[in-house]
């Protein structure tokens, strides 16, 4: 077998092809490069002597250092030979003018991608994995080869394969790529060699035959080296080609089907050498199959996919070879489906499921196929029923109330035979959007023995582990749970700090946490006994415990002056401690803007709209000079200064209650009746409800006909609704937020929301969206300014003529998007209603 030269090879860039050379250079300048070993001389020498590459100093090439993104792309494009005059802008803000014509011939090349669609990620470093996916589409490397690597996932497999098999890298280890490590300077150069100086062995082929109605089979040597414009099929073309490990196979997936019972002509051309293969396709059905899938509730035109021979069905191939197919539908338990499920004949289902109170419907799919005396029935398929616009990616938390007997939140992942527990609260992530559901989703136990489920709660049965496993919709969240015969006692006391400073005379109360031996809150009268000693302190006591595990600890303090420990005790057995130290020093040296015990919001960021952190409550502190707290000022008389466009701030007795108005950040100032300047804090105001950003409007063309409504079902894709609001499709959202956007179908306000309970009508645990609203132009016809709101619209009559424009504002009245329909209605109207047209006209 001949070795091919480099030219060979054949790289696409945009629309033109790129040749690559191999030319014959005299190793020179890295021996001028002081950190440049033997390792990686050769590869250096190339880069360096064709101009791929130059030394990070004259003196060094900085072979240890890790590459850049930007670096990588310009060495590549320099490598390539691509035109990086006249490649188009890549619509990345990232990169410095020295590689932008680089990066954008890359990109209009297919071969690199930015992290986002303005961020090409210049200054991050290159990972080995990005690496691979890079230099497999840039010489593309098509050839596949097993690998041992335990680091690298299916986005890299193909990729790395491709490496491996192309004799380029054999790992850092025999079981490590290094997929997420950075690539170095010299490794990328050994890379780039290797791949710029290797030889491709032309392919050789034997024999071509047809396996399927799209594919053939190629047996010959090297393979992995055959290209598309390396076959011609006779009325047909290739889509992609796949070879085994050993190049001896290759798969050939066509465009269209084969012609049956006719002769099909194969002819290959591999370096002016021309071969004619010659076979004749017969159509045989062998397997049946239906794939499991997932369909949305609301999308008319969803097909299941039937799998022939395993391959995608062509329905009119297989009518045309004499054969019918028949589906049937069935429920989760067998039984038949509601009638109109399927379509018998095509597969196809129903339009409209509806809304989907449980989260997901599910139903077992079989296909039968039949020709004269032969028969194939496939097994039943599991196809998924659910809201795909649901923009939904994970089921972020799983919360358990444990309600045996002190209702409490679970911690642990433990429950004791005998207890009982339910899901509380499941919180589904969109993105940066979470979402708390409360109806929609299953509670199942992979162990019954051990805990049973009924009707959602969970109930421990004996000592053991089991698997709770929560779904919504296709998500699910699985959490292992142990069962353990050891009744739950406190075993633990911890303040929430520790020391405290005191002063003779005071009072002080210190919060208090009680956990048991599982590390779940204690609730009620846990019989912790206080241990104060009575030389520093007249009283102590502790109160009951929340269902958090919470409590407190009350100190009276007496005249004694020292430090110390408070203990926490029960049954003698030491559960906890608190330090202190008394002062005599009652002064007020300064005041501080705190937070109170009370406040919604933990901290000075408070999120507008929110249901528990939308407001926070202050309170002036006065400190000692030896930075004791000695009571909370009161404020008659004092007032503030804040910006009133962010937050809405009020003193109410001893403390200020803040509230939030719209997103931005402003300092909240203390003043006291003269005037005088105390102090202040820094509030930030967050907004992160959902908001529009885009709408895909439906085209509705001209209307030019009498008796035609038009409202917001001509500006809006929607699918109606009998018993809840109507749901509109097209709407994106930011962030991405769980849950239907519906617009209110009963009334005339034509307002637009963010159905997060899921219910189908709009109340408070919803987001308002903002509204739609409709007008007619002032040179419209009289009867078309008859439109004022966008539910009800108005309906065509002759003579009509003018535009009504569909404007969607938000729900503080700002523009998000425009969209109109022409209307010209001859006096003498015409008969016809033609049928309305979709398209994605966005702002």
């Amino acid at each position: 077998m001949a070795y091919q030269p480099k030219s060979y090879r054949k790289f696409v860039a945009t629309a033109a092809t790129a040749t690559l050379v191999a030319t014959a250079v005299t190793p020179a300048f890295a021996a001028s490069f002081t950190d440049v070993s033997d390792r990686y001389k050769e590869a250096v020498d190339y880069l360096v002597n064709n101009g791929i590459a130059q030394g990070t100093t004259e003196t060094q090439f900085g072979v240890a250092l890790e590459i850049k993104r930007v670096d990588a792309a310009v060495m590549l494009a320099k490598a390539l030979k691509l035109d990086t005059e006249k490649a188009p802008a890549s619509g990345f803000t990232d990169v410095p003018e020295r590689a932008q014509g680089a990066v954008n011939a890359l990109k209009a090349a297919g071969i690199v991608n930015g992290k986002s669609e303005t961020s090409y990620g210049s200054a991050d470093q290159l990972t080995r994995g990005e690496m691979a996916l890079i230099l497999a589409k840039a010489y593309n490397l098509t050839g596949t080869a097993s690998h041992s690597f335990t680091d690298v996932s299916s986005r890299y497999d193909a990729a790395v394969k491709a490496l491996v098999a192309a004799d380029v890298t054999k790992g850092k280890t025999p079981t490590s790529f290094g997929t997420a490590d950075a690539i170095k300077r010299g490794e990328f150069a050994i890379f780039v060699h290797k791949l710029e100086t290797a030889e491709v062995v032309a392919p050789t082929v034997t024999a071509v035959k047809a396996t399927g109605a799209q594919t053939l089979e190629f047996t010959g040597t090297d393979l992995q080296n055959l290209k598309a414009e390396n076959i011609s099929v006779a009325g047909n073309s290739v889509a992609t080609i796949s070879a085994n490990d050993d190049g001896t196979k290759a798969t050939v997936k066509l465009t269209a089907n084969l012609v049956p019972n006719q002769e099909t002509v194969v002819k290959t051309t591999i370096n002016e050498d021309v071969k004619e293969f010659k076979f004749t396709y017969t159509y045989t059905v062998n397997t049946v199959n239906v794939e499991n899938g997932t369909f949305d509730n609301d999308t008319p035109g969803q097909k299941v996919s039937l799998l022939v021979n395993n391959e995608k069905a062509d329905y009119n191939y297989l009518t045309a070879n004499g054969y019918t197919v028949q589906f049937a539908a069935f429920n989760e338990n067998g039984t038949a489906a509601p009638t109109g499920t399927i379509n018998a004949s095509t597969g196809e289902l129903k339009a409209d499921f509806g809304d989907l109170p449980n989260g997901a419907l599910k139903y077992q799919v079989q296909a039968t196929v039949s020709k004269a005396g032969s028969v194939l029935v496939s097994e039943r398929a599991t196809i998924t029923i659910v809201n795909l616009d649901n923009a939904a990616s994970a089921i972020s938390e799983v919360e358990l109330t444990n309600t045996t007997a002190a209702s409490f939140v679970q911690k642990s992942a433990t429950l004791v035979v005998g207890d009982t527990a339910e899901v509380s609260e499941v919180t589904i992530a969109s993105g940066s959007d979470k979402t708390e559901v409360e109806t929609g989703y299953k509670v199942q136990s992979s162990n019954s023995s051990v805990i049973s489920v009924n009707n959602g709660v969970l109930t421990a049965e004996a000592p053991g582990t089991a698997k709770v496993t929560v779904t919504y919709g296709t998500l699910t969240k699985e959490i292992n749970m142990t069962v353990a015969a050891a009744e739950r006692k406190v075993t633990k006391v911890t303040p929430e700090v520790s020391p405290v400073k005191l002063l003779t005379g005071g009072q002080r109360t210190v919060k208090v946490t009680a956990v048991d031996q599982y590390g779940d809150p204690i609730v009620g009268d846990a019989e912790v006994t206080v241990v104060a000693p009575a030389d520093y302190f007249t009283s102590s006591s502790l109160t009951n415990f929340d269902n958090e595990g919470k409590g407190e600890v009350a100190l009276t303090v007496g005249s004694k002056l020292g430090s110390g420990t408070v203990y926490f005790k029960k049954d003698d057995k030491f559960l906890g401690n608190l330090g202190f130290e008394v002062t005599k020093v009652n002064n007020v040296a300064k005041q501080v803007l705190e937070l109170t015990e009370n406040s919604q919001s933990e901290d000075f960021t408070i999120v507008k709209d929110s249901t528990d952190d939308a407001a926070l409550e202050l309170e002036l502190v006065n400190y000692t000079s030896e930075n004791v707290k000695n009571g909370v000022a009161p404020l008659t008389g004092y007032s503030l200064k804040f910006d009133n466009k962010i937050v809405s701030a009020a003193i109410n007795g001893n403390t200020i209650e803040v509230s939030a108005v719209k997103a931005g950040s402003t300092d909240i100032a203390v003043y006291k009746g003269d005037g005088s300047y105390v102090g202040k804090v820094t509030v930030a105001v967050v907004d992160n409800a959902p908001k529009i950003t885009k709408v895909d409007w439906v085209n509705r063309g001209t209307v030019n006909y009498v008796g035609e409504t038009l409202n917001f079902l001509d500006a809006l894709e929607v699918t109606e609704r009998e018993n809840s609001d109507d749901v509109v499709k097209g709407i994106t959202l930011s962030p991405a937020s769980v849950g239907q956007v519906r617009i209110k179908d009963n009334s005339n306000s034509g307002d637009l929301y963010l159905d997060k309970d899921g219910n189908g009508t709009f109340n408070g645990e919803d987001v308002d969206l903002g509204a739609l609203e409709i007008k007619a132009t002032s040179n419209s016809s009289a009867n078309l300014k008859t439109a004022t709101n966008a539910i009800t619209g108005t309906t065509t009559v002759a003579g009509d003529k003018g535009i009504l424009v569909y404007t969607l504002k938000d729900k503080n009245d700002n523009i998000v998007a425009t969209t109109s329909i022409t209307v010209d209605v001859p006096a003498t109207p015409v008969p016809e209603t033609p049928a309305p047209t979709t398209g994605s006209e966005t702002e």
